[in-house]
């Protein structure tokens, strides 16, 4: 953990001179690696379409609005995306989220 939260902090600091370096290396990665870029879009979207009935399920259990809950899926998958998540994360965070929004 301490080298990836190093690698974020140098790329907080670093930007935006560090994020022409960071999306950089990534293009290159996914341009040696098509295979994964393909299988990571497709796990992108699958979990996305399984997002949504589960975001509006937990919005109608927590009494809010479904928007909220699609809302609320929409940010953390945005924040999750940009800082990077781990692969033992729970996808299904969007119904704890419901709930501490509406309290």
């Amino acid at each position: 953990i301490g080298g990836e939260l190093k690698h974020v902090m140098n790329g907080i600091t670093g930007f935006p001179s560090g994020s022409k370096n960071y999306v950089g290396g990534t293009f290159s990665f996914y341009k040696e690696n098509p295979k994964i870029l393909y299988d990571e879009v497709i796990s992108g979207f699958t979990v996305a379409i399984m997002q949504v009935p589960e975001s509006i399920a937990f919005s109608f259990v927590a009494g809010v609005p479904p928007l909220s809950g699609l809302h609320a899926t929409f940010w953390m998958a945005l924040i999750t995306g940009l800082l990077g998540g781990k692969p033992g994360m729970i996808s299904g965070a969007a119904g704890g989220l419901a709930v501490v929004v509406t309290k």
